[in-house]
């Protein structure tokens, strides 16, 4: 018995299905691959992509394809509404403050629950 390897939080899309099909014709690269390199230079970057140069210390690939697919997810990050190409759940903030977002999923009860006696 072995432990799978865990997999990565990005999954891919048809249009990525489309990008990795016409690289594969270039290059060596499986989807699985591909999902682990956008899933590592999502969560290397916050609000801001990463640089070219920190998505090339992140990805221990050849420089070649990490230009491809670092091409590629910036072209595909601009064209995203959200901060991240991976889907998050919105959770309430940790400070306590409540807000009447309508789009967080989780909230602490403001009333606390009375016990049988």
């Amino acid at each position: 018995f072995s432990l799978d390897a865990e997999q990565p939080d990005y999954d891919l899309d048809s249009e990525d299905e489309v990008f990795v099909n016409k690289l594969k014709k270039r290059m060596d690269i499986s989807p699985l691959q591909f999902e682990e390199m956008i899933d590592r230079l999502e969560k290397g970057s916050g609000q801001q992509p990463v640089s070219l140069q920190e998505a090339k210390l992140l990805l221990k690939e050849d420089d070649e394809l990490i230009r491809e697919v670092y091409e590629y997810w910036i072209k595909k990050r601009k064209n995203c509404r959200g901060p991240s190409l991976i889907p998050a759940v919105k959770q309430e903030k940790r400070d306590g403050s409540s807000t009447n977002d309508p789009y967080v999923a989780f909230r602490r009860r403001t009333e606390k629950m009375q016990t049988r006696k």
